[in-house]
């Protein structure tokens, strides 16, 4: 009864599609060679948006454009439209960026599209078809609120269509089919709002389930890849601390732990609560892995990749690691210094 009233159960809403246990282990896709990817990365600390071609991890190909803001954080490449978006905290929009997978090294781009100024303090984005979720985070120049600014592209701009006020602190957010996944500022939680944008404009969300990650101290970054039904999650401890980051892995997330955690869920402030042990979860941390803040985190099921953008070590920088097999302390396989990065998206695409 728990998991029909927190989740609709249906396979297409990747909720409790499978409430029975696994531990079947995750590897890479053969890799496509007729595939290629980039990783965009935000910075707020600069007027630079990175474009790195991460097809080959031992032979990246970067190039950086300039944009109007000087402080970025959530940022998303959308394929259909050859549009990027990125969260301009400079100016508290969303703006768009057309054909920059053709852009070289140096351009310096204006907006092909922009959002009316709405939040202060944005932080991440999801996107979900023409639609654009920002989060804004809690601060005293937003009367230290919460919300959600959901925006709309109609091909010829960016428009405020619903705002929600949010009962938690927010930061990451993800689109798992209907739902939208969203991390708990200041906590070790994950909250889930089940069919997201068929709430009403204006209204505050409570979210349908709440998750308690374990062995997480602050989680920021959150992505969510359904072709290996792979969960990751940042841990950024304490932001004073340069050392104390890790990256959280849970592997077949919607088809078992999910559903496993609902069965001893609880109802509780409009919610129901739940807890994901560290037994279930693979935990990367530690002194080679040069992670302090990691803000933001993407998964290339393609490669069985995970890059992060690290906040703190360094004053910045993009790392990549493996796909873990278990807990540990290893070291990137890519660590290339990024000053203020702030948020990473990655974009796998077919070359021909």
């Amino acid at each position: 009864m728990l998991a029909a009233l927190a989740f609709s159960c249906q396979k297409e809403d990747l909720a409790c599609t499978d409430c029975s246990e696994s531990n079947i282990a995750i590897s890479a896709r053969n890799h496509n060679s007729e595939d290629a990817t980039d990783l965009y990365i935000s910075t707020n600390t600069g007027g630079t948006i990175g474009i790195v071609d991460v097809t080959d991890i031992n032979n990246v190909g970067e190039r950086f454009i300039d944009v109007v803001n000087t402080d970025g954080d959530g940022i998303f490449y959308d394929q259909p439209s050859n549009v990027m978006y990125q969260v301009d905290r400079s100016n508290n929009r969303v703006n768009a960026y057309a054909a920059t997978t053709t852009l070289p090294n140096g351009a310096a781009v204006s907006p092909s599209m922009m959002s009316t100024s709405d939040f202060n303090n944005g932080r991440e984005m999801a996107v979900k078809g023409n639609f654009i979720v920002v989060a804004e985070d809690a601060a005293p120049g937003n009367g230290n609120m919460n919300r959600f600014y959901v925006y709309q592209n109609t091909g010829s701009s960016i428009s405020l269509v619903k705002t929600f006020n949010a009962t938690i602190n927010l930061w990451g957010l993800t689109f798992v089919g209907n739902n939208l996944y969203a991390v708990e500022d200041n906590s070790s939680n994950l909250a889930i709002y089940n069919n997201f944008l068929s709430n009403s404009d204006g209204s505050t969300l409570t979210p349908s389930v709440k998750l308690t990650i374990s062995g997480i101290v602050r989680t920021h970054g959150i992505d969510y890849n359904a072709e290996n039904d792979v969960l990751t999650l940042t841990d950024v401890g304490d932001a004073g601390s340069s050392t104390d980051g890790a990256i959280h892995v849970i592997t077949n997330f919607t088809s078992s732990k999910l559903g496993f955690a609902m069965r001893t869920a609880r109802y509780s402030g409009g919610a129901f609560t739940a807890t994901i042990p560290m037994s279930q979860q693979v935990r990367l941390s530690g002194s080679n892995t040069f992670l302090g803040n990691p803000v933001d985190v993407d998964y290339n099921y393609e490669t069985g990749e995970i890059f992060v953008a690290e906040r703190a070590n360094g004053g910045g920088r993009v790392l990549a690691f493996n796909f873990p097999s278990g807990s540990g302390n290893p070291t990137p396989i890519y660590n290339q210094t990024f000053a203020g990065a702030s948020a990473v998206h990655l974009n796998v695409y077919n070359v021909y």
